[in-house]
């Protein structure tokens, strides 16, 4: 993971690796630097129908168990992405062996129309108060420099409706098998990235499953709907 090297008092600070962030330790306080990418997680057999649309819809292919709750927090009609990749999420998917993806999205796009900030996961048990987005740029860049400092560290970025996968930086997987079975379909994707070290440590994914459905696409000459396969 590389350092980070802070301006101003670098003199001052210690950079050290971090397995969720590169962390900036100096005599007053800890800091981080600004997200390096957003993150999107997705399961690897919603990915082909997400690259063959060119974009995530809010609400689309939605976990039943966190839908429910956006929709309780009127937060349905997002993108929601994480400021790390290595969430909770991840590590509880891929511990129950649902393999996933992810995709990489500059720090950039939280300036696009609408974009907002959240506090925390809409998982979190909190005040409805608290999951109301940060839209107004004097805001976000207060709440940007709170989270800074080691505060909300399950924020998350808010995109309304979709987010064209043209804005992507990468997408990204944790070993060449996912990236092999995806090549298969011949769509267009972002830069792909095999990077291990994004992802939280676990064991190979079964693609059995994936890879039939593969075959059943090439036969059908189309992309079929995708398996029925946990996710959740």
């Amino acid at each position: 993971m590389p350092y980070f090297i802070p301006e101003g008092d670098a003199a001052d600070c210690i950079a050290v690796a971090h397995p969720f962030a590169t962390r900036v330790y100096n005599p007053i306080h800890i800091m981080v630097p600004s997200p390096e990418f957003y993150w999107h997680t997705t399961p690897l057999h919603f990915l082909p129908e997400i690259l063959n649309e060119g974009a995530l819809r809010a609400s689309v292919h939605p976990r039943p168990t966190a839908l429910s709750r956006r929709r309780k927090l009127g937060l349905e009609n997002y993108i929601h992405l994480s400021f790390s990749s290595q969430t909770p999420l991840l590590v509880d998917k891929l511990s129950r062996g649902y393999p996933h993806a992810l995709l990489a999205f500059p720090p950039e796009i939280a300036q696009l129309p609408g974009a907002a900030y959240l506090k925390y996961n809409t998982k979190r048990w909190a005040h409805r108060e608290e999951f109301i987005p940060i839209t107004d740029a004097t805001e976000k860049q207060a709440f940007l420099a709170e989270w800074r400092t080691g505060r909300y560290p399950s924020a998350e970025l808010l995109i309304p409706e979709q987010l064209l996968l043209t804005y992507a930086s990468a997408l990204v997987f944790a070993s060449q098998v996912e990236g092999d079975w995806l090549a298969a379909f011949s769509l267009p994707t972002p830069p792909i990235s095999i990077a291990p070290e994004r992802f939280p440590a676990g064991s190979a994914p079964d693609l059995t499953l994936l890879w039939e459905w593969r075959e059943s696409c090439e036969r059908a000459g189309a992309l079929l709907s995708p398996p029925d396969l946990p996710f959740d």
